[in-house]
């Protein structure tokens, strides 16, 4: 009865929505009514659970101690047949008592060498579930096809449905093992993965543990990669209750914790903190400064190993990890988190100016090393920035190589006009800072290079070129500082560039970016400038950048400076200075 309480509510709903709006097509409303219908009782797992898993072991070796299984089995089905779900399974060969096991989502693995060092790494067994790897030799079978995320049909047939209820068909066949233990299961993975990982621990209590690194959720109006949406509105409600992590992560009663980037353009910072401040069981947040979707800018320091030791805590296999409170303290300009009798090793605090209308993947995030006394990791804002409306948040290490961080908070200002000299001489970016407001660009296209060669060149510019065994002599360079002072730039005239060529002459695409890397809100507006073999200024008024996709746009505001580029040679290109043109 509830069920069809629900059901009817929803039609209801649908109904009301199309009115309000002019109306729709009877077949379309029929077609939401039907998709609320099946929202209702689509994780309910009773039935499912009772059905063949069919279980075929189709490879077996012996390694270090550990037996390597793969495995094939039952996952959920529809019209077209059921899906056979593949995985490698890494357990030891003469299990000591019941031992906790991982389900890894990442779903990178093409053979079982990721399985079993996860397994010994983690001491517990490990199933590396197949959903997505190109180049594995075995995959998962799937009815019909691969399935499509975000499908415009039936929920079943979507593609986070079914590698979620496949993992939860896994938890199935793991519960049949005498010596797994039940109330040990956990799950992690990396960026769909950690999606994937926080829906399932939602829908699924059996997960008792996970571990989500550059995952993201509260989709509704995210301004990344992962929320833009081909769905109608009204499918994608119904879509974002069914398959949004932040739907479910009030739900969670598993020990989470997340991961991000800061400058991640496919999984915003500012959407996972929505999504983590929902789930109401133990957690940690651990945020990377300057990273875009795990790839550190140039210059950023590598990825911290200490959260690998989450899942031995959770497994009662060493006794503590590193807990602060989640908000930091801000009273003027100084900052601070008390960390009690926790043994802390360092802390940083990252302030990032600008308003909050500088979206999270474009803000450029300045660092000021802690100072631990009494109980507390305190840091200043340098007192020329007082005033300036800013997000800050602090991380914290210990030791142990754990580590965690405060949430974003957003401190008020009313000083932002005084962006226009945020940094030293004008600069677009804090040359004192070194390298960190530059990051390459992350793109899964072949012809875009992920690698160039950046340095500083003192005082206040960078050396740029691509990357050693670069074929193509192209390199791609953003920064996001731009947008720290994109406010203040229609105060100027434009952008004036100081160039040494370095013996070559040649072209470099400068693009102002608003939204970069998110592919349905983009805009760019670019100006090809080209350069001399010597040392020579460039003055670039803003009406000389040009919008060919969209010629009447404004360009303002804008939050990202992109540089293309080829060396023929394979050398470098001395970029002297960036700095606003005076009127």
């Amino acid at each position: 009865m509830k069920a069809m309480i629900i059901a009817l509510a929803g039609i209801a709903a649908v109904t009301t929505a199309f009115s309000a709006g002019g109306g729709a097509p009877p077949d379309e409303i029929a077609t939401l009514a039907a998709l609320n219908t099946e929202l209702t009782g689509l994780w309910d797992w009773d039935a499912i659970s009772k059905e063949p898993l069919d279980v075929e072991i189709v490879s077996s070796v012996n390694r270090d101690g550990y037996k390597i299984e793969g495995i094939y089995l039952n996952g959920v089905g529809g019209a077209a047949g059921k899906d056979r779900i593949f995985f490698y399974y890494a357990h030891p060969e003469k299990p000591q008592g019941k031992i906790p096991v991982v389900i890894d989502l990442t779903a990178g693995s093409k053979d079982d060498g990721r399985c079993l060092y996860l397994a010994k790494g983690l001491k517990a067994a490990c199933v590396d579930l197949e959903w997505r790897c190109a180049n594995a030799s075995l995959k998962s079978k799937w009815a019909g096809g691969r399935p499509n995320y975000r499908v415009n049909g039936p929920l079943k047939t979507d593609e986070a449905y079914r590698v979620v209820s496949g993992a939860r068909r896994v938890l199935d066949y793991l519960a049949r093992q005498d010596y797994v233990d039940r109330k040990r299961l956990a799950s992690m993975g990396g960026s769909m993965g950690g999606i994937y990982t926080l829906l399932l621990a939602g829908v699924d209590s059996r997960i008792s543990a996970g571990l989500a690194d550059v995952a993201v959720g509260h989709l509704a109006n995210s301004d990344c990669l992962q929320g833009g949406f081909y769905l109608s509105p009204e499918r994608k409600a119904i879509w974002l209750k069914a398959f949004d992590a932040y739907s479910h992560a009030n739900a969670i009663k598993a020990k989470i914790i997340a991961v991000s980037s800061s400058s991640d353009h496919f999984c915003a910072l500012g959407d996972l903190v929505e999504t983590y401040k929902a789930i109401q069981s133990e957690k940690r947040l651990c945020i990377d400064a300057n990273f875009d979707h795990s790839t550190p800018g140039f210059g950023g320091k590598p990825a911290f190993s200490g959260l690998w030791k989450w899942l031995p805590y959770c497994f009662g296999q060493q006794e503590t990890y590193l807990s602060i409170p989640e908000n930091l303290e801000i009273e003027r300009n100084t900052c601070w988190v008390s960390t009690g009798r926790e043994e802390v090793k360092e802390a940083f605090l990252y302030w990032s100016p600008g308003g909050k209308d500088v979206i999270w993947q474009a803000r450029y995030w300045a660092e000021v090393k802690a100072e631990l006394k009494g109980g507390e990791c305190r840091a200043e804002i340098p007192a020329r920035y007082a005033g300036l409306p800013m997000y800050v948040f602090m991380d914290v290490y210990n030791s142990k190589g754990q580590k965690v961080s405060t949430m974003p908070a957003f401190r008020e200002g009313s000083a932002s006009d005084r962006s226009a000299a945020l940094w030293d001489d004008g600069q677009l970016w804090d040359v004192k800072s070194g390298l960190a407001a530059w990051r390459p660009v992350v793109s899964a296209s072949p012809s875009i290079p992920r690698k160039a060669n950046i340095q500083v060149a003192p005082p206040c510019g960078i050396s740029v070129g691509p990357a050693a065994g670069e074929a193509s002599n192209k390199f791609i360079v953003v920064t996001s500082s731009i947008g720290l002072a994109a406010a203040a730039a229609p105060k100027h005239a434009g952008l004036c560039f100081e160039v040494d060529g370095n013996g070559a002459a040649g072209e470099l695409r400068l693009a102002l970016a608003r939204n970069f890397n998110s592919a349905f809100k983009e805009e760019e507006f670019a100006y090809a400038l080209n350069y001399g073999k010597g040392v020579q200024k460039y003055s670039i008024p803003w009406k000389s950048f040009a919008n060919l996709k969209s010629p009447t746009a404004s360009l303002f505001p804008f939050d990202t400076l992109r540089i293309d580029g080829v060396r023929a040679n394979g050398s470098q290109i001395t970029i002297k200075s960036i700095a606003f043109a005076d009127r």
